[in-house]
């Protein structure tokens, strides 16, 4: 066999195959790059654009987007391009630097063989990927290698029949370093390597514009025949918690249950409270801490609520907090696998919340779309040993969802 045959192999895109001038006995490291997350900062669907029944939908779709989000190559192309129609500066942010300045040492090497390794179909991503890296006017690869068809059933085990062939090949390895951010392929890499092969690198994303998202989506349904299965849901007004807010609370339910649960069962960002009783009038009374002069004059009224739902969804100027008092959840399938949270809240300040005489009020998703505590009914109830005190912004939020076809 020739000296780098597997790089002649797996190779995907032939504008980068680079073979190194030292000889097969001379490569003593392989080291292999995942692309997305962890060598560019790849889109993720917009948690704050989609109900929970659509995002899942974008995620694992296969009617839809032959795969899910990452099957789709309309989302990184568009990343791509907003990369090149940006200023060398902001370019930088759309990769993960310090992963570029080890590819750029492991290239330099003579006696390392460096591979990126992504999971992304080259029948679907060839031209991107070939584009993308002719972009960098330099090299940093040996090889660019895409998932390819009928190889493997899953991205972790695609790659690691790829890098047992470069070890099976290179006889003369005394090193691999395999860097991937997705903590379940870490592990399978690590049972198969061993644990000091393989780094697990910290996940890196730049977001699409919103509105760019929103029509890509729309295109795909469109492209399905399924444009009608798309709807934005009623905007809906309340005190949206900040991310770091939930997150604590995340945080602190994961250990209530003593991690019985998986993470993503817990509730997804974003979480808010809703309006007891949505009407301009209480928009209005809250906006202006229930100045009477203000609440008594229509135009005034009016004026703020126009201004109110002309802030971006899920932001707002007007910040109050919250102090979380006690947790509800209910276990919502027989496998006991599933458990729906809510979290009830008083104002920590002095500021104006309600018309109502309520104290309380129940923290949720915008699927639960929760105004009336009485919703409660039926879940259990732990009272926190100490308050969660939380930030929110008084918004309004609205959401692409998905809804089936009859």
């Amino acid at each position: 066999m020739e000296d780098h045959g597997p790089l002649r192999k797996w190779n995907s895109c032939k504008d980068h195959l680079l073979i190194p001038a030292t000889p097969r006995s001379g490569i003593t490291k392989l080291h292999v790059y995942d692309f997305d997350n962890t060598l560019y900062c790849s889109p993720h669907p917009n948690r704050q654009l989609y109900t929970k029944v659509l995002y899942d939908t974008l995620f694992n779709s296969s009617t839809i987007l032959d795969g899910g989000w990452w099957s789709e190559p309309s989302f990184l192309e568009q990343s791509f391009r907003d990369m090149l129609n940006s200023d060398e500066e902001q370019q930088a942010q759309y990769w993960n630097q310090e992963i570029i300045k080890l590819a750029q040492t492991s290239y330099e090497d003579p006696h390392t063989i460096s591979v990126v390794l992504t999971g992304r179909k080259e029948v679907y991503f060839h031209d991107i990927f070939n584009e993308m890296f002719s972009s960098f006017g330099k090299a940093f690869f040996n090889a660019i290698c895409l998932k390819r068809a009928n190889i493997s059933s899953t991205t972790a085990e695609y790659k690691i029949s790829l890098i047992e062939d470069f070890l099976d090949h290179y006889k003369s390895l005394q090193e691999l370093i395999v860097y991937d951010d997705r903590l379940a392929q870490v592990k399978k890499f690590e049972k198969v390597f061993g644990r000091d092969k393989v780094i697990h690198v910290q996940p890196s994303f730049k977001m699409l514009d919103m509105s760019e998202e929103t029509r890509l989506v729309g295109q795909i349904f469109q492209r399905s025949k399924m444009k009608e299965c798309l709807a934005w849901t009623p905007k809906a007004a309340g005190f949206i918690l900040d991310y770091s807010s939930h997150k604590k609370l995340v945080r602190w339910t994961f250990n209530f249950f003593r991690k019985k649960y998986k993470m993503s069962s817990l509730p997804q960002w974003p979480t808010y409270i809703p309006l007891t009783f949505e009407s301009d009038l209480e928009i209005a009374r809250i906006w202006s801490n229930n100045d009477l002069v203000t609440v008594q004059s229509q135009d005034k009224v009016k004026q703020i609520c126009d201004s109110f739902y002309s802030q971006p969804n899920l932001q707002g100027e007007k910040m109050f907090q919250f102090d979380v008092v006690k947790m509800g959840y209910s276990v919502t399938d027989k496998r006991r696998s599933k458990v729906t949270i809510f979290y009830k809240a008083i104002p920590a300040d002095n500021a104006y919340v309600s018309s109502t005489s309520q104290t309380m009020f129940v923290i949720s998703t915008e699927e639960e779309t929760t105004r009336n505590p009485s919703i409660a009914i039926g879940v259990r109830w732990a009272s926190l040993d100490r308050r969660i005190r939380v930030r929110t912004c008084f918004g309004h939020s609205e959401r692409l969802t998905y809804v089936a076809k009859p």
